[in-house]
């Protein structure tokens, strides 16, 4: 591992060691939404962030690696909340593509931890095929007036900004003109709480302490200055904005299967059910040693991603790669937690040793933030040379 990943990572985990001796001490404590609160105040109040931030804006200028690193403590540590991992895409398509105001506001708040953000990019009918949403921002006068319908938004209700993705040209007019459905898409910065703004959870499960909800746009009306670059062209920035996602939520898988290794191996040196530890059976340590040797792959591959994005090579290349980070790393967590649990045997389903709850979230690992079976469709088509499969 990198001696400086080695540095950052070890920074977070001292940051976080208050909210693990709670943890240890208290079984029940990772249920409690009090947890994702307190996680928040220790990226704010340590600036897990500031790294993404340049340092004319107030950050550290350490980018995406640094950031990764932390962000993959947080996971060993056994913490799971993407709040982090939302606020940096925002922070992301502001750097890219932000006005002045934009980065002295919102990405120094950032960076000194006093501002976060959700994404309200995905619908009920458009799913992950972004350009046919309907979610409209028409201009008038100095505004836009937003109208819609945002499904699967998580952490609205917490977060102090949103990067809402509209279509200030519609697609129907987009193919009239003859123009590509990557046209007129707007990105905007705005506040979740604005007049119009209405949201409400959804009873859906897997993001850890984050809620899902639904959010609707009656006639929003927002300052033309909460645009994040020019109008109708906002569908590069998204994409190139998407990238941290994938490396950060790979991260945190990484930091995932530490978090249950450490726990399964743990038991497996005490656990005595016949004569040895049942660690010393091939049947409880293969699993775990094939888990470890993909997690050393996966932590390089994101590693590999964050470093690429950090240059500022071509957004398609790092997408490649931090796309790819992502399925390796959500096949890793469900290999991670299944060994662990397997440790544990039937004492694993007890949830007071928080493990059966990383079920979920393993799970939906492989459907979020991107589907792996489009991940795997664009790798073909881009980087095999395959015919288009959709």
């Amino acid at each position: 591992m990198d001696a400086n990943y080695d540095e950052y990572r070890q920074r977070a985990l001292d940051a976080l060691q208050p909210i693990r001796e709670r943890m240890a001490q208290d079984d029940s404590y990772l249920q409690r939404d009090r947890l994702g609160e307190e996680l928040w105040q220790t990226v704010c109040c340590e600036q897990f962030l500031a790294p993404l931030v340049s340092r004319d804006y107030g950050g550290t200028g350490g980018g995406m690696f640094a950031v990764a690193a932390a962000l993959e403590a947080v996971g060993s540590s056994g913490i799971f909340h993407f709040l982090p991992v939302l606020t940096s895409v925002a922070a992301v398509a502001v750097e890219l593509a932000g006005s002045e105001q934009q980065k002295t506001g919102f990405l120094a708040n950032v960076a000194q931890g006093e501002a976060s953000s959700c994404l309200a990019v995905t619908e009920k009918e458009s799913g992950f095929n972004l350009f046919r949403m309907q979610t409209s921002a028409a201009r008038d006068g100095d505004d836009y007036v937003i109208s819609g319908e945002k499904l699967y938004i998580s952490g609205v209700n917490v977060a102090s900004h949103m990067l809402l993705v509209a279509r200030t040209t519609s697609l129907d007019e987009v193919k009239a003109t003859g123009l590509t459905k990557t046209y007129g898409i707007s990105l905007f910065l705005i506040d979740p709480r604005t007049k119009g703004i209405t949201f409400e959870p959804v009873p859906a499960r897997g993001e850890a302490s984050l809620l899902p909800h639904r959010v609707t746009f009656d006639n929003v009306r927002v300052p033309s200055s909460a645009l994040v670059g020019e109008e109708n062209q906002g569908t590069p920035i998204m994409l190139a904005a998407f990238n941290p996602e994938r490396i950060l939520f790979s991260a945190i898988a990484v930091g995932m299967s530490d978090y249950c290794l450490t726990k399964g191996c743990e038991y497996a040196r005490e656990r005595r059910v016949f004569r040895d530890p049942i660690g010393a059976y091939q049947a409880i340590q293969h699993p775990l040693a094939d888990a470890w040797i993909r997690q050393q792959a996966v932590r390089r591959l994101a590693q590999h991603a964050a470093l690429a994005f950090d240059r500022r090579e071509d957004p398609m290349t790092v997408s490649v790669q931090a796309n790819a980070a992502k399925v390796m790393a959500s096949e890793l967590a469900q290999r991670s937690i299944d060994a662990a649990l397997d440790c544990y045997g039937g004492k694993g389903f007890d949830e007071r040793n928080n493990l059966v709850q990383l079920i979920e979230l393993a799970r939906f690992m492989r459907t979020s933030p991107i589907s792996n079976a489009l991940i795997l469709n664009a790798i073909s088509e881009y980087v095999l040379g395959l015919p288009r499969s959709y």
